[in-house]
């Protein structure tokens, strides 16, 4: 039962014996740069869909670091916005990442 909690934690699920990590793997680990994620996940995971889903759409596999660096007060970050034809939500995603950047 313990390692079941644990996986559970980590935000994995175990799907015909593969692993397949979820958004909340995405969340907890190395994005060191949003300081206020806690109590925050929500507006967290609203802004790192926008990089899951450009990396999608480029198939490429660093963009979604790279859209998710500096608490996604980047280049990158408004470059998917734009790709994903969400540039009308920009005012809003980036009072987001200033809520999230500021500890």
């Amino acid at each position: 039962m313990l390692g079941l909690a644990a996986l559970l934690l980590w935000g994995l699920d175990c799907v015909d014996g593969e692993q397949v990590r979820g958004v909340r793997a995405r969340w907890f680990t190395q994005y060191e740069d949003c300081f206020s994620l806690i109590g925050n996940r929500d507006i967290y995971d609203e802004v790192s869909e926008i990089c899951y889903d450009c990396q999608n759409l480029f198939r490429q596999s660093d963009v979604e670091d790279k859209c998710r660096a500096n608490c996604f007060w980047n280049e990158y970050f408004v470059l998917c916005v734009h790709a994903l034809q969400l540039w009308s939500r920009i005012p809003q995603y980036k009072l987001t990442a200033n809520i999230l950047k500021v500890g």
